[in-house]
């Protein structure tokens, strides 16, 4: 099962890499996984990063939590800025790019949920 924690402390989040003040956890069955950092306001979604660890990469845990995500925020709008080794995992969401996709810097995108 895949859940987002939101008080997670910071420290066992920092094993895994970047931290925020709205740095959240993902988790499937208890093991913590990855990281998200999002903002959900009444008419949009941004969304700053998501990673999750090598290890369970491939597996369709960052697909799973963007469509949580998305399906509980239906009629809102998601934007974020992809890394260009990203823009084909957002591209099946669903996303839109906002400029020419680039294999060297961050490319804005957006989803209507």
């Amino acid at each position: 099962m895949i859940k987002i924690v939101k008080d997670m402390d910071e420290r066992i989040l920092g094993t895994i890499g970047l931290v925020t003040p709205n740095s959240q956890a993902i988790m499937v069955d208890n093991i913590l996984v990855g990281i998200i950092d999002y903002k959900v306001t009444t008419d949009y979604i941004k969304i700053m990063y998501i990673t999750v660890l090598d290890e369970y990469r491939r597996q369709g845990i960052a697909k799973r939590v963007m469509e949580q995500i998305i399906n509980e925020n239906r009629g809102k709008y998601l934007y974020g800025d992809s890394l260009p080794g990203a823009l084909e995992f957002w591209r099946n969401l669903g996303a839109e790019f906002d400029e020419k996709e680039s294999d060297e810097y961050l490319t804005p995108f957006h989803i209507e949920c």
